[in-house]
């Protein structure tokens, strides 16, 4: 099996050391690990989205900073699960971690809508 990265002359992930840029989006592919993973979505996400669509119509304000925690486990999780050669902690900024929240918050705001949480 070739990876889509090989095909582009990028390295493997398993040729990376630790420090070195991950040949991926990493925001996305977290994304899809919070809201794909079974047991980190019923374990972490859906709490969380959870919380939002409770805050939201309550009228009281949100803030994507209370999201951070639920990325950093996902980032902990996801490099554990997957061997990733970098430290959960370093694999994301907390401009990165924003990004994160806005992305995932864009991706389920038909889900906020149809009040699934």
């Amino acid at each position: 099996m070739v990876m889509i990265n090989e095909i582009f002359d990028k390295k493997a992930v398993e040729d990376l050391k630790i420090g070195d840029e991950l040949p991926y989006d990493v925001i996305e592919d977290i994304i899809a690990y919070m809201r794909n993973d079974n047991k980190f979505y019923r374990q972490n996400t859906y709490p969380a989205m959870c919380d939002v669509q409770e805050k939201v119509q309550n009228g009281g304000k949100f803030s994507k900073k209370s999201l951070f925690p639920m990325i950093e486990k996902a980032c902990e999780s996801y490099c554990a699960e997957y061997n990733i050669p970098k430290r959960h902690n370093e694999l994301m900024s907390d401009a990165d971690k924003m990004e994160c929240a806005s992305r995932l918050l864009n991706a389920e705001k038909e889900a906020f809508r149809n009040k699934e949480y």
